[in-house]
């Protein structure tokens, strides 16, 4: 934003030198050279100043895209607690990589956010299907209390031995 505000300042500043009108001609080779080799100095440190932050931003690009990799390649795994551990990493770390050019910007996103969202969705249902086995399983427990305390008050003690070891085995 600076660099565009300093550009449209030096171009009303070229735009005022034309108008000013003519000098000695004596003068005048010698205080446009002056004049040239300002504003060329000015363009060129402005060059610069976008080549620099172009190249930094393609070598954030591929940080990023390594990032893509390392998660993707995860992103199938089914060992849980280290591969969470290691994408978690790979979020913080994509932080504090340093912005890429917004013509990839969004593209490099969806990529590394739409593999730590695989990865995370499968976790997910695979847990949620853990919880729901474990449920079933209480519930088949709570039932085979239920009959053993029923079979206590209601059987006699031959029989009650023989349904205590079945239920057991249950």
């Amino acid at each position: 934003k600076e660099w565009q505000t300093a550009t449209e300042q030096l171009l009303q500043l070229q735009t005022e030198w034309k108008e000013a009108g003519e000098v000695a001609p004596k003068d005048r080779t010698k205080l446009f050279k002056k004049f040239r080799a300002s504003c060329d100095k000015f363009f060129n440190d402005k060059k610069d100043f976008y080549q620099e932050l172009a190249d930094e931003q393609t070598k954030n690009l591929e940080l990023k895209r390594a990032l893509c990799e390392k998660v993707e390649a995860l992103q199938e795994s089914e060992e849980w607690k280290a591969a969470t551990e290691a994408i978690l990493e790979a979020q913080k770390e994509w932080k504090q990589i340093g912005a890429v050019s917004q013509k990839h910007s969004q593209k490099i996103w969806n990529r590394f956010r739409a593999a730590c969202d695989i990865f995370f969705n499968r976790k997910s249902e695979h847990f949620q299907s853990i919880d729901s086995e474990q449920t079933e399983n209480l519930n088949a427990k709570l039932q085979i209390i239920e009959q053993l305390e029923q079979e206590f008050t209601n059987g006699d003690t031959k029989t009650l031995l023989e349904k205590i070891k079945e239920l057991q085995n249950k």
